[in-house]
């Protein structure tokens, strides 16, 4: 073996002890959100076949099965029970995820350095990696979620990777919601700069489009005959304008990144605009920004300074990848 596959196997290796350490040594899952999966998925193999908007269920995750079919299949196969079937197998399957997004990163970038530090940074991180320990729909699909990005974005064009497309399709629509949204989000994104910066002349941008009009599709079959009646919380305008409003925002602000030449994008400039948000975030601490905006608790606040000083460092990176 080569210094990168000892490396990325050390990786793995701790993502799987992190991850696995609270059910082996507890015997239960991690999450107080496995419970209703597990129990999905035992009342599925129990009374199958049957309606799985059945009373018995419990009337939110069983509009994304997903994840609670695979289970029960899975039990079947193994002849185990439901419950080590999934504290087990569902913080695994997690496990894997960094070596996904060492490849995405190292075939966007170039860097091998920098794609094993992003994949240690996703197998050691804090939240992440406690989040991922328990039977959750989110632990479930983020495997799906980074291979449905290698797919659109380095896979080669081959049959294998069309129908591997419309597999990973179709798990995330009936996966999770969010990670769905998340996923047409940044499919969007991506398509409005590269229309913008008018770099439209290579086939990635056929894969794209594809991708993103094969996940509307799904969506739009799936949805209003299904998983809408699951959906538990609604959307008011001033909602949806605060997202269209954010999404604007990040948006202009990639295309100042990405748009004119590099010398006409000092550092310091950029600084600023991440900086900014420091700005807003501690004076909304002191004075309401907006009519009702709360006031951040003391151990969010941390947590959020946290996540706002990666924005440096992705501006940091971004440069070093233009020269």
């Amino acid at each position: 073996m080569d210094r990168v596959s000892i490396i990325l196997t050390m990786i793995i290796m701790l993502s799987f002890s992190l991850r696995l350490y609270p059910t082996l040594m507890t015997g239960l899952p991690l999450s107080t959100d496995s419970w209703p999966l597990i129990l999905n998925t035992e009342n599925l193999l129990r009374y199958t076949p049957i309606n799985l908007e059945d009373s018995i269920f419990d009337g939110y995750n069983n509009y994304w099965p997903a994840s609670q079919v695979f289970g029960a299949i899975t039990s079947i196969i193994l002849n185990a029970r439901v419950l080590d079937v999934e504290r087990i197998l569902f913080p695994a399957i997690a496990s894997l995820t960094p070596v996904i997004l060492y490849i995405i990163v190292k075939k966007n970038i170039g860097n091998r350095a920098t794609a094993i530090i992003s994949s240690l940074l996703l197998a050691l991180g804090g939240y992440q990696a406690i989040f991922t320990s328990g039977v959750t729909k989110e632990t479930f699909t983020l495997l799906v979620f980074f291979t449905l990005l290698y797919l659109v974005f380095i896979a080669g064009n081959t049959v294998t990777r069309s129908i591997l497309l419309s597999i990973t399709g179709i798990a995330i629509v009936m996966g999770h919601h969010l990670q769905y949204f998340l996923l047409l989000t940044i499919f969007s994104y991506i398509l409005v700069l590269r229309l913008l910066l008018r770099r439209v002349d290579d086939g990635n941008l056929t894969r794209l489009i594809v991708a993103l009009v094969t996940l509307l599709i799904l969506g739009a079959a799936y949805y209003p005959l299904y998983a809408l009646r699951g959906v538990r919380y609604s959307l008011t305008f001033s909602d949806i304008l605060s997202l269209i409003s954010f999404q604007v925002s990040s948006l202009l602000i990639s295309y100042y990144l990405l748009a004119g030449s590099k010398v006409n994008r000092p550092p310091i400039s950029l600084f600023m605009v991440l900086a900014t948000s420091y700005i807003f975030l501690f004076a909304n601490q002191l004075v309401p920004v907006m009519p009702g905006s709360p006031k951040i608790p003391v151990n969010l606040l941390v947590q959020t300074l946290i996540l706002l000083m990666l924005g440096f460092f992705i501006i940091i990176g971004f440069h070093t990848s233009r020269r």
